[in-house]
C-alpha cells in the first residue's frame, strides 16, 4: 500500500507557468511559401525556413511547437492549428497530427498570430504531468489478462514569439495553452524509445495446450512502442507464460517480428514449437 502510495504521489508532479510576452511583427520572406495564412496552417516543407527566419536557428536535433492561429476582422479566432516538426526523418503526421515528442527534455514553442489587432492577448499557459512510462502502463494492462479577449483595435498585422521550454519531467504530457478567447489548448506525448513492451501471444498451433500467453518482449535497438502498429517490425526476443490456472507450467520463449511470432512452449517435461499472433497491449488499450 504504501509502495502504491508512493507511485501514485511521484505520478501526480506536474508544473505549471504562464508566459507573459510581447509579440514582434512577423517580417518573413515570402511568408506564403511557409504558410497558408487564410487557414492558418504552416506547410512541412516551409517549417525549416519558418524557424529559421523568426527564432533565428537552423533546426537540427531539436523539437518545435508550433501553434498558428488567425483573426476575423471582428476580433476572433476562426482558423487555428499545432504543430510539432524535426528536421530529418518526420512524417507527414508526426508533424501535423500525432503531437508526439520522444523523450526531450526541451522544446522550442513558435505562435504566429494573423490578422491580429494592436491589443492581441499572446499569453499562453504551459504544463507539464508526470506519467507513467509507456512500457509500464502495457505490463498493467497485461497483468490484468490474469483476472480572456479584448476588443478589436488597429490595423491587422502578423506577430509571432517563441520560448525555450524545458520540461522537468520524462515522460510526460506537455498541454500548452492560449489564454485568449476562442484557443485551443493541445497535449503533446513526451516519451522516449523503449527497449521492452508487453504483449498478447495467441497461437495458431492447434496444440489445446498451450492457450494464450502474457509476454513480455525485448528489443535490442529501442522503438516506439507507441506507434500506430502497436509492435515494431524489427526481430525481438519475447517470453511469457500461459494465462490461466498455474501459468509457470507452459512458457513460452522466442522471436517476434511486428504481429507474428515463433517459438517453443516448454512445460509437463517436453516442449511443442508454437507460431502465432502477438498482439500489442498498447494497440488494443489504445495507449
Amino acid at each position: 500500500m504504501n509502495a502504491a502510495f508512493f507511485l501514485l504521489t511521484l505520478l501526480a508532479q506536474s508544473s505549471t507557468e504562464t508566459w507573459v510576452n510581447t509579440p514582434h511583427p512577423l517580417l518573413v520572406t515570402d511568408l506564403d511559401q511557409s504558410v497558408d495564412t487564410a487557414n492558418a496552417a504552416v506547410y512541412k516543407s516551409g517549417a525549416a525556413q519558418l524557424i529559421q527566419e523568426t527564432i533565428g536557428i537552423v533546426p537540427q536535433n531539436e523539437y518545435f511547437i508550433l501553434h498558428v492561429a488567425r483573426w476575423s476582422d471582428a476580433g476572433e479566432v476562426v482558423k487555428q492549428n499545432w504543430y510539432v516538426y524535426h528536421a530529418g526523418a518526420w512524417s507527414d503526421a508526426q508533424f501535423a497530427s500525432s503531437k508526439r515528442i520522444y523523450g526531450a527534455r526541451q522544446v522550442w514553442f513558435l505562435y504566429l498570430q494573423l490578422n491580429v489587432r494592436s491589443n492581441a492577448n499572446a499569453e499562453y499557459t504551459i504544463e507539464t504531468a508526470k506519467k507513467a512510462p509507456a512500457f509500464f502502463v502495457h505490463a498493467q494492462t497485461a497483468a490484468g489478462l490474469f483476472g480572456v479577449s479584448l476588443p478589436a483595435a488597429g490595423a491587422p498585422h502578423n506577430i509571432w514569439n517563441a520560448k525555450l521550454v524545458t520540461i522537468p519531467y520524462v515522460p510526460s504530457n506537455v498541454t500548452i495553452a492560449p489564454k485568449f478567447a476562442g484557443g485551443s489548448a493541445a497535449v503533446f506525448d513526451d516519451e522516449g524509445l523503449s527497449r521492452i513492451d508487453f504483449s498478447a501471444a495467441v497461437p495458431v498451433t492447434k496444440l489445446s495446450s498451450q492457450g494464450v500467453f502474457a509476454v513480455a518482449d525485448w528489443y535490442a535497438r529501442p522503438v516506439d512502442i507507441k506507434s500506430a502498429q502497436g509492435l515494431s517490425g524489427i526481430p525481438h526476443l519475447l517470453g511469457g507464460v500461459r494465462i490461466g490456472n498455474q501459468p509457470l507450467k507452459n512458457v513460452l520463449v522466442g522471436l517476434g517480428w511486428g504481429p507474428m511470432y515463433g517459438g517453443v512452449v516448454i512445460g509437463g517435461g517436453g516442449y511443442a514449437y508454437s507460431f502465432g499472433v502477438n498482439i500489442s497491449v498498447g494497440a488494443v488499450a489504445g495507449r
